[in-house]
């Protein structure tokens, strides 16, 4: 996380060096390390573009116009780069490959109490207003409980889907083991708000970035921290 997420290169550590291991005392002295000075430091709001490069080979003479060329193209092109991965996200999030709504859940199941007057979305398979069938997401907010698996929301309107009503009351089964499954009819989730803007140069959710930009495979006896 701290190296390839953050891009803080000075938390690697190597698990041995010319043959000899680290002992679990020195890796931990490390870790320590890093616990210390990170409560200093602020989590940048961009990740570090991390791309495959040119190897940095020892330069014989004057090095060429052609290798500059190149260097200045790469630099140039992070934008695009960026733009790239941000248009990869959405088409997984469109074939429920995960998604932002996804990853910003609690880490564990809500009990059906708590969820009075919260906002919660269900997946739902519909018939979309252009004929096509197909998954969607629908947004309500829980107004009460009605057994351990069942509750009443009251949802918002839906003018995408075909013969839908303009909100209302309705009841529907939360079952534990469709708790936020991106991609399965009958999934739900807490509401998140979030606000994903539609032009690209606005760049890309910092959790997402490392995942479609994954950098280049590390030595054998190299480890992060």
């Amino acid at each position: 996380m701290c190296v390839k997420g953050l891009g803080w290169d000075w938390c690697k550590h190597a698990l041995s060096t010319n043959g000899r291991k680290y002992t679990v005392f020195e890796l931990a002295q490390h870790l320590h390390m890093i616990v210390k000075k990170e409560r200093s430091l602020t989590v940048p709001s961009e990740l570090p573009l991390v791309a495959p490069t040119r190897i940095n080979l020892a330069i014989l003479g004057t090095q060429s116009s052609q290798v500059s060329n190149l260097d200045e193209k790469y630099l140039s092109n992070e934008s695009d780069i960026r733009q790239k991965a941000e248009h990869t996200r959405r088409e997984r999030e469109k074939r429920g490959d995960g998604s932002m709504h996804s990853q910003f859940q609690p880490f564990s199941r809500q009990n059906l109490n708590d969820l009075i007057d919260k906002r919660i979305d269900v997946l739902y398979d519909v018939d979309l207003e252009d004929s096509k069938k197909g998954l969607r997401w629908c947004q309500g907010t829980v107004v009460s409980v009605i057994d351990d698996k069942n509750v009443k929301v009251d949802w918002d309107s839906t003018p995408d889907i075909a013969s839908s009503e303009e909100g209302g009351i309705s009841p529907v089964r939360l079952l534990p083991s469709k708790w936020n499954k991106d991609g399965t009819a009958g999934a739900w989730r807490l509401d998140v708000d979030i606000h994903e803007e539609d032009d690209l140069d606005d760049g890309l959710s910092v959790l997402e970035e490392v995942d479609v930009l994954s950098s280049a495979s590390e030595s054998e006896e190299e480890s992060v921290v």
